[in-house]
């Protein structure tokens, strides 16, 4: 395992933080996301089954503009994840050129959430950001979920659009 970032977190735990291609892993860690968005939206998203998740994040790992981040607690017990993607947009007439990395998911295991957890993975992907001159940071969240806004507020993420459907 390669150690890209560790910080000391309680005198006795190292947090770790490596990028990943082990999309068995990836798609284990995503389990705790999707399950909230099936319990939130299940019109919308497909109860998790772990081959198809498999699969489909294996395709992922192989694309240069997604990068994925484990947060381990040990070098055995990985706690959170970020799946980001990094966006090239060409001017155009309507807007200028941009380079925005998406964060598609950032997750913390219910036991390690509130210790400061999601603060080292954010920064840590922030650091990333800057490394590859991406001045520009997306994400969305459901509006029922005010940990997230809270959270994402908080690391001065500014509101900036509404999405809104409707069902027929």
């Amino acid at each position: 395992m390669f150690k890209i970032f560790k910080e000391k977190v309680k005198q006795e735990d190292i947090m770790y933080i490596t990028t990943t291609t082990d999309a068995s892993r990836i798609a284990s860690m995503h389990k705790l996301f999707h399950d909230a968005h099936v319990e939130l939206h299940p019109t919308i998203f497909k109860p998790f089954e772990l081959h198809a998740m498999e699969q489909h994040f294996q395709a992922l790992v192989k694309q240069p503009t997604h990068s994925f981040f484990l947060l381990y607690h040990d070098e055995h017990t990985p706690i959170g994840y970020a799946w980001v993607e990094w966006m090239e947009r060409a001017e155009t007439p309507f807007m200028f050129a941009q380079k925005t990395m998406f964060i598609h998911q950032i997750s913390i295991e219910d036991d390690y959430r509130g210790n400061g957890n999601g603060n080292m993975l954010l920064n840590h992907i922030t650091e990333e950001a800057k490394k590859r001159n991406f001045l520009r940071i997306e994400l969305s969240y459901w509006l029922t979920n005010f940990g997230a806004k809270y959270f994402y507020r908080k690391h001065d993420f500014i509101p900036f659009a509404e999405r809104v459907y409707k069902q027929l």
